[in-house]
Order: structure tokens, then sequence, then C-alpha cells
């Protein structure tokens, strides 16, 4: 049996190193048994659209009953084989937030050693299950059940508003704006997140509107994190070979 266990999404892509410096941060971490890495949304043409740094603390026992803050969905985390298989594996009855629901136990057993670098590439493509809205929310209404008695011993509570902000993103992403709206609608007027109710009327824009806006976000992404994705991902993305790294200054 090998020692570690690494997982991938068959549309995502790792960089060279990944699993290297995994290995080297759990090492030097001591007690960690598991590890993940930052990651950049990528279009099917390979361009950067987003960027996700992990967290810096190792215990994420409390943290992963608030939310999931691990980047790259099912495709970022190697971990020990025998941690692996102490928490028995994947909830198999899940499927879109079975990633988070394996992550959560893990950490519940170990410290994490995150590698603070874009080493992962996560397709953003509007026929991926995650674009299953109701499926999603489905399955974290099943997770606020299964581990309510987990968050009353620890005293921690969910964090719905960041749930709900990323459920309307997905749902935008995947094409779905009139889900997407609602969804900021519910934001504004349930839990007063007044920011997202400037979002409702995207629903309604012309599609070139809505893509200026996306394109307006990828620009806050770190230049050394785009550079340094682009980088390794050049070999395997033709629309990449042609053009020229961004500009470092």
């Amino acid at each position: 049996m090998t020692p570690w266990v690494a997982f991938a999404d068959d549309d995502d892509v790792w960089a060279p190193d990944k699993l290297r410096r995994q290995l080297d941060a759990i090492a030097a971490h001591g007690s960690a048994q598991w590890s993940c890495v930052g990651s950049v949304d990528i279009d099917v043409e390979g361009r950067v659209l987003w960027w996700a740094d992990p967290p810096h603390d190792s215990d994420l026992s409390d943290e992963l009953l608030r939310r999931n803050s691990i980047p790259g969905g099912g495709s970022g985390v190697l971990a020990a084989t025998g941690l692996a298989r102490a928490i028995g594996g994947f909830d198999e009855s899940m499927s879109n937030l079975a990633d988070w629901d394996f992550y959560l136990r893990l950490a519940q057993l170990a410290p994490i050693a995150a590698v603070h670098a874009p080493l992962l590439g996560y397709l953003v493509h509007a026929d991926s299950m995650a674009h299953n809205i109701r499926r999603s929310d489905a399955e974290y209404h099943y997770m606020l059940k299964k581990y309510a008695q987990l968050r009353e011993a620890r005293q921690v509570m969910p964090d719905t508003v960041q749930w709900l902000l990323y459920l309307a993103g997905m749902a935008y992403n995947g094409g779905h704006r009139i889900v997407g709206a609602r969804i900021c609608l519910r934001l504004g007027l349930r839990h007063g997140h007044v920011r997202s109710l400037r979002s409702v009327g995207m629903a309604f824009v012309p599609t070139r509107v809505y893509r200026s806006r996306y394109r307006r976000g990828a620009a806050q992404i770190p230049v050394v994190w785009k550079k340094g994705v682009e980088e390794w991902l050049r070999p395997c993305t033709p629309t990449l070979q042609d053009e020229p790294l961004v500009n470092s200054r």
C-alpha cells in the first residue's frame, strides 16, 4: 500500500512539482498528515480567471465546520493513506461536496501543511457537476445535519453568507443567471449582505457585459501567481503557447 494518496478531477491540471512540494511541506511541518496547495481558476483555453490561496492555519478542525476553505475542489489535496482509510474515505452518498466532507473529517484528526503557491489549475466550465446548484445546496444541508452535534460541541456556526456567495457565483458562471439573481436577492434581503443586491441586475445584462466584469476580476490576480501558473501551464495549453507571459512590472 502506498503511504500517500492524492486526488485529481479529470479536467484539472497539476504543476509538475505539486506533489514534491506537498511532501516537503508535510516533512517540514512535522506532525501534518495531509496537504493542500494554492489554485487558479482557468477556462477551457487556459486563461487564468481567479486565484485562491490556502489557509495559513494548520488546524482547520473548526474552519472546515464553518466553511470550505480548501482551494481547488477535489484536486489539490494529498493525504496519508492511513489517515484517509481511518476516516472511512469519501461519503459515497455525496458528489458535489464530497471533497469538503472528506477534508472536514481529515481536519478532525490531523493538521494540514499548505503550500502557498499556484500549483493547481481548476477548470471552470458550465458543464461541470459543480454547477448543479440544486444538488450542491441539497448536499450542503445534508452536511449541516451530519455535523450538527460536532458543531454544537465545538461551538461553531456555519458561514451561510459565504456559502450563498459561492453558490451564486457558481450559478452565474454556469449560465444560470436567474438562479444566481435569486440567491443574491436572498443574501441581501434575508442575510443583510447589501452588496449582493447589486449583482441581481447581472442576470439581465448582455452576456458581453457580464464577461467584461469577470475579466476585471481576473485583473486582481497577483502577478506572481498568474506568471507562475502560466509558466508550467503553457506546454499543455495551445492558447498560451503563442502568448507572452504576463508583464511582471
